[in-house]
């Protein structure tokens, strides 16, 4: 059974899951000393050898021992779903009973707090790495929000942690550690364990609060407790570097004082006077001083420095002695401020006199590469009515201030009155602003509305120069003409801005207007090319737009007398069509009328027209389609052409073979005529409507006669050797269907012959069948005189026979 300590002293929980049983041994807090001595008694050579060795999960030792020793041991079995929980200080083993699953978690309540301040110094006696610093935590919880049921625990551990640090630190100043240095803060302070802290070599605990260091080891610190252990140099060689003053942490007990009531914080001020009580003094010189009067004696000095002309090894030292006095608590307030205001001196009389050093050395070399001060920070240097220190050199900034600031009125007066002033003034007042060692941003408004100005008198020459290599925008004119207003300047080029901005205002007005009506090419023409003088130089969109849609213009007619030369002519009027159309649908599209468009509509139509008829001519088309065709060629006057003069004919030819077809499928002409006619359609390449009603016809004249062969090809007297009968009613329909037919057929004459000859066999049939149903009768009436009727079969059967044989026709 292996023993061990939850980490820190922390509380655990643990829950087995599963069928088998869990047993595990807890040894309460109130024995933790007493194992622990009977572990170490028992175990000495193992505690030599491994002073943690408490801590680690390799040690076993039978609970019989402790019991003998005096130690109580307490033993539970832990049943699936049940929560086993451990409470700080307690060491505890177990051990399964079989395969199973258990899981853990360690949790820390607000009645924790004291048990870690107690596993924190655990962990330094053995020298064990903690997991948390604890330290940290209780400072980040202080400084948050908390309630009064965390308030009552926390404020135990801030003064048994302010408690610590007052003493060891008292303690270090006592051996002759007086310098001291804050650490750097946090970037995240409101969170615990974001950032890892250095720890001590000696007992491997994070320095959170404060630590001690030296030079000859840079990369090595130690807690206040082994200050003595870091290295040889001597105390004043070593530096105390802390996270908070004692004041602060002072405050953080103080402030659990706002969640409890009056008689708690009496407590904490009790506990705090406690220790204020002994008087921290230390020999110096054979005597006794205490570490107030040095203080105060420091304070004295510090006066006396801020008075003098200021000098940068006396602040330098005055600081570093103050190093001593900074750490503590609230009795060294005043020391605090003064080193603060010691500072503030210091950064501003080296401002000053590195500001000044500049101002003299741009002065002298008037270098303009080295960067001038900015009169901003002159004046945020001297804002101050009385200076933090006695430093002679801030009058003479002052003097350069004043001539800045008088350099700045010039400017901006200058520039208020712009129509007073000329551009050689405003050169010469730059000029004086270059000169000047302190720089002002006037300047650069200066330099700005100078250069603008420039540019636009060079803007101005280049647009009414005819040696500029292109056109000027009019979007620039205008730009030009409002930044005149807005330089507020009288210009020689202002003029001859002006009176180009309104040639050009004008032509583009007249641009317009045409554009806003209907406009012939002729006075497109006039307009566009009868503009002279300076409005040639500016680039007028209006004016471009009319110069396209006359080029648009003239290039559709060329288009179109290129196309119409012989049009009627070609065979690839297909492509005339294309080509027409897309003429057509520019001409309708251009913003400039033309006369020739009404001509193109028609000759499109024309070409359209002939694409037509090449087709009629490679493709049979429909009748009506031909005459249509010929009725719009006939429309549009082209029905001449050789085109549709073929047409024409082809149609003629049509017209007369469906005069014929039509005569005879109405007369019901032999079969030879309708042969005919067939045969002159082969020849006609046109839809003819009646060439259908000729096919039907001849086809159904021809499935007649086959399916009337059966029946004319038989002798029908005499009975076909197969005995193959015909059925009448399938003459009947043959007979039937010979009415329908437009084709006239010598056939159908044979076939009613045949039909009538079956119908009067068919009577003589049925009257024979009779007469042998009355002899059956008669026969039927008595067996006595069956031997008179014998001749009487005899010849009804005969009769029979010679009838049935007689035809070669059956019906059912």
């Amino acid at each position: 059974m292996l023993l061990r300590l939850n980490p820190f002293t922390i509380d655990s929980i643990s829950l087995t899951h599963g069928e088998s049983l869990s047993a595990g041994t807890v040894f309460l807090v109130m024995i933790a000393c007493a194992f622990e001595k009977v572990m170490q008694d028992s175990l000495p050579d193992l505690f030599d050898a491994q002073p943690d060795l408490l801590f680690q999960l390799v040690t076993m030792l039978n609970p019989s021992v402790l019991q003998e020793k005096g130690v109580p041991v307490y033993s539970i079995i832990q049943e699936p779903g049940n929560f086993v929980i451990t409470f700080p200080r307690s060491y505890h083993g177990g051990f399964n009973f079989g395969l199973n699953c258990a899981e853990a978690v360690n949790f820390a309540p607000a009645d924790w707090l004291p048990h870690g301040g107690f596993g924190s110094e655990l962990y330094r006696r053995y020298r064990k790495a903690a997991v948390i610093s604890h330290d940290e935590l209780v400072c980040v919880v202080g400084k948050s929000e908390f309630d009064s049921r965390v308030s009552t625990y926390l404020k135990k551990e801030l003064v048994r942690i302010n408690n610590k640090e007052k003493t060891w630190r008292e303690r270090l100043w006592r051996n002759g550690i007086i310098r001291a240095s804050p650490m750097s803060p946090r970037e995240q302070p409101e969170y615990v364990g974001t950032e890892e802290d250095p720890t001590c070599v000696i007992c491997q605990q994070s320095l959170y609060l404060s630590a001690v260091a030296c030079n000859c080891r840079p990369s090595a610190s130690v807690c206040l407790e082994h200050w003595d252990r870091l290295c040889e140099c001597k105390p004043n060689k070593l530096c105390l570097f802390y996270r908070h003053t004692l004041k602060e942490l002072n405050d953080l007990v103080l402030r659990t004082d706002k969640t409890n009531s009056d008689e708690t914080s009496g407590d904490s001020q009790r506990d705090l006077c406690s220790e204020k009580a002994v008087t921290l003094a230390k020999k110096v010189k054979g005597g006794h001083v205490t570490h107030l009067q040095l203080a105060e004696e420091w304070l004295l000095r510090s006066h006396v420095i801020l008075k003098n002309p200021y000098s940068k090894d006396a602040y330098a030292s005055s600081l570093k002695e103050a190093e001593q006095f900074l750490w503590a608590g609230s009795e060294m307030d005043h020391v605090r401020d003064m080193a603060k205001n010691m500072i503030e001196a210091q950064n501003w009389a080296e401002a000053v006199r590195d500001c000044l050093s500049k101002v003299k050395l741009w002065s002298c070399n008037r270098n303009h590469d080295t960067q001038r001060m900015r009169i901003d920070h002159v004046k945020e240097l001297l804002r101050l009515g009385n200076a933090p220190c006695c430093e002679p050199s801030h009058l003479q900034l002052k003097e350069y201030y004043q001539e800045g600031s008088k350099l700045i009125e010039e400017i901006n007066s200058a520039l208020s009155v712009c129509s007073e002033i000329s551009v050689a003034d405003w050169e010469i007042l730059y000029s004086k602003a270059l000169d000047s060692p302190i720089y002002v941003e006037e300047s650069e408004k200066l330099r700005c509305k100078l250069s603008s100005v420039k540019v636009w008198v060079d803007s101005v020459r280049n647009c009414i120069s005819e040696k500029s290599p292109g056109a000027v925008e009019v979007d620039v004119l205008y730009k030009l003409e409002a930044e005149i207003l807005e330089l507020q300047l009288q210009l020689p080029e202002a003029e001859l801005l002006s009176d180009l901005t309104k040639q050009v205002k004008s032509c583009r007005a007249q641009c317009n207007k045409m554009l806003e009506d209907s406009i012939s090419l002729k006075v497109v023409k006039l307009s566009c090319f009868s503009k002279n003088g300076m409005v040639l130089l500016v680039n007028i969109p209006e004016l471009n737009l009319l110069k396209q849609y006359y080029s648009d213009t003239i290039s559709w007619v060329s288009r179109v007398n290129l196309v119409l030369v012989n049009v009627h002519e070609r065979e690839d009027q297909e492509n005339v069509v294309d080509e027409l159309t897309h003429i057509h649908r520019d001409g309708s599209s251009m913003k400039i009328h033309v006369d020739e468009l009404p001509r193109v509509g028609i000759e499109l139509k024309k070409a359209c027209c002939r694409v037509k008829a090449l087709k009629a001519l490679h493709c049979k088309m429909s009748m009506d389609f031909i005459q249509q065709l010929i009725m719009e060629a006939t429309t549009l006057q082209i029905e001449k052409e050789k085109l549709f003069v073929e047409i024409s004919r082809r149609h003629a030819v049509a017209v007369q073979w469906e005069e014929k077809a039509k005569h005879v499928l109405a007369s019901e002409e032999q079969m030879s005529e309708f042969e005919d006619i067939l045969r002159a359609s082969e020849d006609i390449y046109i839809i003819l409507p009646s060439l259908i009603h000729v096919k039907d016809a001849v086809s159904m004249a021809k499935a007649w006669l086959d399916k009337s062969k059966p029946f004319l090809s038989h002798d029908l007297p005499i009975i076909s050797a197969s005995n193959s009968y015909l059925k009448v009613a399938a003459l009947k329909k043959l007979v039937a269907e010979s009415k329908l037919l437009k084709v006239y057929l010598e056939e159908c004459s044979v076939a009613e012959e045949v039909l009538k000859k079956c119908m009067e066999w068919e009577q003589d049939a049925s009257s024979l069948l009779q007469d042998a149903e009355n002899l059956w009768k008669i026969d039927s009436i008595g067996a006595g005189n069956t031997s008179c009727l014998i001749p009487g079969f005899q010849n009804c059967l005969l009769s029979l026979e010679s009838t049935i044989g007689s035809w070669s026709f059956s019906w059912s």
